[in-house]
């Protein structure tokens, strides 16, 4: 029985891998039934991240990872980044652009469009 045989009804779980865990299996069986069920778990993982990362598109992409419906959705609470970098909202659709530029004051204008931000240091 693989990851995907498992039951959702933890009474029908008897054997992981094919090592029994039924009650008054061999203790040895219990230590290589987690090892097994730890292997199984990492691959189901590495397969599905392997069929989002060769998805074509962002849809596809949150539809094999389970983080958003295939037609989008909202994002709710704070978003957090490591490293350097912004994320720019907008909640007016018409902003369009939604460029940050950074520039010295001596430089002209970047050519901004509506939503667009530009920040200028001295």
């Amino acid at each position: 029985m693989s990851f995907s045989d498992w039951s959702q009804n933890a009474d029908s779980n008897s054997n992981i891998g094919g090592i029994s865990i039924a009650e008054g299996c061999p203790p040895g069986n219990i230590n290589n039934a987690l090892r097994e069920m730890m292997a199984e778990i990492r691959s189901a993982i590495n397969n599905s991240m392997d069929s989002a990362l060769a998805s074509g598109d962002m849809a596809s992409f949150r539809s094999a990872i389970g983080a958003l419906s295939e037609t989008g959705g909202d994002v709710e609470g704070i978003l957090r980044q490591k490293g350097q970098g912004v994320f720019p909202y907008f909640a007016d659709t018409v902003f369009s652009g939604g460029r940050i530029y950074l520039t010295n004051s001596q430089a002209s204008d970047p050519t901004s469009q509506p939503g667009d931000i530009w920040l200028i240091y001295v």
